[in-house]
């Protein structure tokens, strides 16, 4: 497991389109209480976050617009690449935060599936 998010695409040399088009073909959802998120299967990065309608902006603790970027090598399920991932719980994954906080994934959690 790294220290730090990792950003491949930050530096290649491509154009808008084909950037838009690899992030398209190269993302899965991310879901959890508060919301679902388009995160990156190559960067862990959220590229959108959908709150549910109950959450309240100025609670951002409340939700998961705390997060930063997701750590995709903590993801301990039976398929390990992101890319054909279509539905992983927040609580599968670790993340790291705005402030630079690692959280791991819920451990616990996985025990009552």
């Amino acid at each position: 497991m790294s220290s730090e998010p990792r950003n491949d695409l930050a530096h290649a040399d491509l154009s808008d389109a084909d950037m838009l088009r690899a992030i398209k073909d190269t993302t899965f959802q991310v879901w959890g209480n508060y919301g679902t998120m388009e995160v990156s299967a190559v960067t862990g990065e959220i590229f959108k976050y959908n709150p549910d309608l109950d959450y309240d902006e100025t609670k951002p603790e409340e939700g998961y617009a705390d997060i930063l970027c997701f750590d995709l090598s903590s993801f301990d399920g039976p398929i390990k690449d992101p890319k054909t991932w279509e539905h992983v719980d927040v609580l599968d994954l670790g993340f790291w935060t705005k402030t630079g906080e690692y959280v791991d994934r819920a451990r616990d959690w996985e025990d009552d599936q």
